[in-house]
């Protein structure tokens, strides 16, 4: 018998503010033989292939749309099963919808605006009015001054995910 499988997050028709990280889980189980892998789709791309269980995968920066997911189990026969198929969307954050009104304002201030504040794993780092289509450097500093990210872009009234989950718990400066 082919084994079983099913999206357990994302819900089917859940809504994301975005940029997103989309926490994936999938079930899978056998009745007969041991799951040797859980790929997950979007569509008709593989985004992950798990071997382990539980079958996860964080998919990061996942842009505003709508998203078909699918999760196909295999069994240690090479049977295999697709589960039915979870649909979400990533709506633009109101924030987003903001930058627009920075890059056409004639006082064009620099701005930075981070989220979530705190966070464990991802980082959205807001900017706007900086000059288009000039370099400009995003430092992340550890709080004894040690520079432990650094992000070069030529880009004004962006956002930019970046993971933080390799850096120790504590406080840092982000700086532009």
């Amino acid at each position: 018998m082919p084994p079983v499988v099913s999206i357990a997050s994302p819900v089917n028709d859940t809504t994301y503010t975005g940029p997103a990280t989309i926490h994936l889980i999938a079930k899978a189980k056998d009745p007969n033989d041991r799951i040797s892998k859980v790929e997950f789709y979007q569509g008709s791309t593989l985004l992950k292939t798990e071997y382990i269980y539980p079958y996860t995968y964080n998919w990061i920066n996942v842009q505003p749309g709508t998203y078909t997911i699918k999760a196909k189990a295999y069994d240690d026969k090479g049977l295999s099963a697709t589960s039915k198929a979870v649909t979400f969307t990533v709506a633009e954050t109101a924030a987003a919808n903001r930058r627009s009104v920075f890059s056409n304002d004639k006082n064009n201030i620099p701005g930075l605006r981070l989220s979530p504040n705190p966070t464990k794993n991802s980082l959205n780092i807001y900017t706007s009015g900086l000059e288009q289509n000039k370099s400009s450097t995003i430092f992340v500093i550890s709080g004894t001054g040690v520079v432990m990210k650094t992000i070069h872009t030529k880009l004004s009234n962006q956002i930019v995910q970046l993971d933080v989950s390799i850096l120790a718990k504590g406080a840092y400066t982000v700086k532009v």
